[in-house]
């Protein structure tokens, strides 16, 4: 089922609409840790089979996390987001970019002195924008707030919150802790592991970076001077690489949104990983849940108005922006002398989600999230799959047209509703391991026959939807008892439902866990399934998977 965002603070009232721009930040009084922004919307009018863009201009407050959503050019039928982007009539085209800082300056404008037919003393008027003037010479103008949301923290929704409401020091303190993960070491920043590696370099510049914490500084130096249409710098300190889709206008280049951008490699990086060395005081010990994602609503609505519930369940909002990162990070393992920490309970199923900080007592109130930004590592697996998906996008001589991967839970990738409550693995054999699929903790102990006690590890599970040669197919990834025996699993559906993976995955598990074992058996559930063996050359071997797939 697809999910339709409703949003707190559109009329509910059906008329069609687009956002057009950015203006000011506004306090948000029912729950300060989200800050609103004043968004500008314009009507779409339906005159006989065309569509053209009204000549008045609504406002509307959202929060600023919600700009993942209310990506200038998004569509909206009163408050419900639509898939698909309305530009009235300017015909975008999407274009390279590479600036370098210290060749050229970064200067800020309002909106009517670019444009004459916005007035000076009017909201759109006032919106501010960047002059960037790229390597080749070309002047491009992008609003601020985009890239506050789409180059500076595209995957972090607290760290764009907390730059308007904090200080430089005061941000790095919140979301960096373990003094371990702060400052240099050997003259290479540090790279906290809690976050994606985005979050994680965005977060040592701001540690370490005179440049990028100059620039950031200013964010909160203007709303502390009651600006509140304010400046906002690109952190890259001297190089930034990212693609744009806009229009060009009297030779220069207006940015409509940013569609991808690449992470600075200004610097080395090293990420420091610490090895406990003392237990949790509790000799009865408790795991935490990881709030899980909701699934099967078809409508999700979006509150600004108050906080989320502490360990409340999850949902995640798609970027819309593909980062490169292609910093090479080094490890180093130390001890560390603190105590472990449990996560908080899972609350029941949310009726709206904010994007607040999580300190609300209101049950009722789920976790909205990036999700695109997952605090955990994904499986090597799942990244080794990201990796060549990519490189098949890139590649002009495959028919590969898109990529999904469904679900994420405990930092394994899944669609854990299909998955939940079935134990994936039941016992292999006398005096072998036993394989049980559970999302609770990364593993459990259990008594064995003699008594004694033996850790067991689950497996993680990815499902990844391809759109190829204009068919929908499924790769179904279980993480390896071996890697000798490492194989994957190609499907079509022409329905994905529950009990088709539920399944699925049974088959499989009464096959002992053995992909090949079980292909003969999962063409009852799936027909024409194909089992296949991995290669070095991931890339390569699911473009051969996929043309030999639908060649058959």
């Amino acid at each position: 089922m697809s999910k339709v965002y409703s949003l707190e603070g559109i009329p509910e009232d059906g008329v069609k609409r687009v956002v057009r721009s950015y203006g000011q930040i506004i306090q948000n009084t029912s729950d300060r840790s989200n800050p609103l922004v004043e968004v500008a919307f314009r009507k779409v009018n339906q005159l006989g089979k065309k569509e053209r863009l009204d000549e008045g201009v609504e406002y509307f407050k959202i929060g600023v996390s919600y700009l993942t959503l209310a990506r200038i050019g998004s569509i909206w039928h009163g408050n419900k987001h639509k898939k698909g982007t309305y530009w009235g009539g300017d015909h975008l085209k999407e274009q390279d970019f590479k600036f370098d800082f210290s060749q050229s300056s970064i200067n800020f404008l309002s909106l009517s002195e670019l444009f004459p037919e916005y007035l000076p003393e009017s909201k759109v008027g006032k919106t501010r924008v960047a002059q960037l003037t790229s390597v080749d010479g070309q002047v491009v103008y992008i609003q601020s707030l985009e890239i506050l949301t789409t180059i500076n923290t595209p995957m972090h929704k607290k760290t764009r919150q907390r730059l308007l409401l904090e200080d430089i020091d005061s941000v790095v303190d919140h979301m960096i802790r373990s003094p371990s993960e702060k400052g240099l070491r050997d003259g290479q920043y540090i790279v906290s592991t809690r976050y994606k590696k985005i979050t994680a370099t965005f977060l040592a510049y701001l540690k370490n970076n005179a440049i990028s914490r100059t620039r950031l500084r200013t964010i909160r130096n203007q709303i502390n001077s009651n600006q509140t249409y304010i400046d906002v710098y690109p952190y890259h300190p001297r190089f930034l690489v990212c693609s744009i889709k806009g229009v060009m206008k009297n030779e220069c280049f207006f940015a409509h949104r940013v569609s991808s951008v690449v992470s600075p490699t200004d610097y080395p990086q090293i990420e420091v990983k610490e090895k406990s060395i003392k237990k949790a005081k509790s000799e009865n010990k408790k795991y935490g849940n990881k709030p899980k994602e909701v699934h099967g609503r078809k409508e999700i609505h979006v509150a600004h108005s108050g906080a989320p519930s502490q360990g409340a369940q999850r949902q995640y909002v798609p970027s819309g922006v593909k980062v490169i990162d292609k910093n090479l990070v080094t490890t180093v393992v130390i001890d560390t002398d603190y105590e472990t920490i449990n996560n908080p309970n899972q609350k029941d199923r949310p009726e709206n989600f904010s994007s607040g900080s999580e300190f609300s007592e209101n049950e009722n109130i789920g976790s909205l999230m990036i999700g695109d930004d997952d605090e955990n590592e994904d499986s090597e697996t799942v990244k080794n799959y990201i990796e060549a998906l990519n490189e098949l996008l890139d590649d002009e001589n495959s028919d590969l047209q898109g990529y999904e991967i469904l679900e994420s839970a405990n930092g394994a990738l899944c669609v854990s509703e299909f998955f939940w409550g079935l134990d994936f693995f039941s016992e292999i054999g006398e005096g072998e391991y036993i394989k049980y699929r559970r999302w609770e903790h990364d593993y459990f102990k259990r008594p064995t026959i003699n008594n004694k006690y033996a850790e067991y590890t689950f497996r993680r599970a990815a499902l990844i939807k391809v759109d190829y040669y204009y068919q929908e197919l499924y790769f179904l990834e279980i993480e390896s008892l071996d890697s000798s025996r490492f194989k994957g699993l190609l499907f079509s559906a022409e329905h994905l439902s529950y009990d088709l993976i539920n399944k699925i995955l049974a088959t499989i598990r009464d096959s002992k866990g053995r992909l090949g074992k079980a292909e003969s058996k999962l063409n009852k559930w799936v027909p024409g399934a194909k089992v296949f063996n991995h290669s070095k050359n991931m890339s390569q071997r699911l473009n051969s998977v996929l043309q030999e797939f639908v060649n058959e």
